[in-house]
């Protein structure tokens, strides 16, 4: 299963912080943790294990509980094996951040992390701050539909997926 799910978390009086999990998967990923205290209870409460934090710039009300979430998240190893992505111009602006990513204006293009093992794509976004940046990770990529033609026969699960799916690609002889 390649499924995201993501859990909007409430934190200080009118802020979230995301956590992003798989069903299939015991690993978590957390978006803009401004205090660690809800987060590590939503993470605990899902069985997972930190992996990464993903921050889309550097305010005290999306970074303020990296420091504490990775002291305590990582069993008192100092955040090792938990990732901290963000802009490169957030650079010493965003405690712990391991991944300095250079994303361009106005796209989405690869940043060199993996969610689960799905590309991450990032986009720089200036505005709000110099270095606020977005954050995808595009869905797994469909499986294609079966093409059923008289010279390539479907068989009964194909012909079925032709049928539901659009049936004026399907003809059967």
């Amino acid at each position: 299963m390649n499924q995201l799910e993501i859990e909007a978390v409430p934190c200080l009086k009118d802020n979230y912080a995301y956590v992003i999990a798989r069903p299939d998967s015991a690993d978590g990923y957390v978006v803009d943790p401004s205090e660690a205290d809800p987060v590590l209870a939503a993470l605990e409460r899902r069985g997972l294990n930190l992996r990464g934090i993903l921050a889309t710039h550097h305010h005290v009300d999306h970074v303020g509980g990296i420091t504490d979430l990775l002291a305590r998240a990582s069993g008192g190893r100092g955040g090792a094996g938990i990732f901290v992505g963000g802009h490169a111009l957030d650079r010493e602006r965003i405690p712990g951040q391991t991944e300095f990513v250079e994303a361009p204006i106005g796209r989405f293009a690869p940043s060199g992390l993996t969610l689960f093992g799905r590309p991450l794509m990032a986009m720089h976004i200036p505005g709000h701050t110099r270095a606020a940046i977005a954050w995808a990770s595009p869905a797994a990529p469909a499986r294609p539909r079966p093409r059923c033609s008289p010279a390539t026969p479907c068989s009964a699960p194909a012909a079925a997926a032709c049928s539901k799916a659009r049936p004026s690609r399907c003809s059967r002889a």
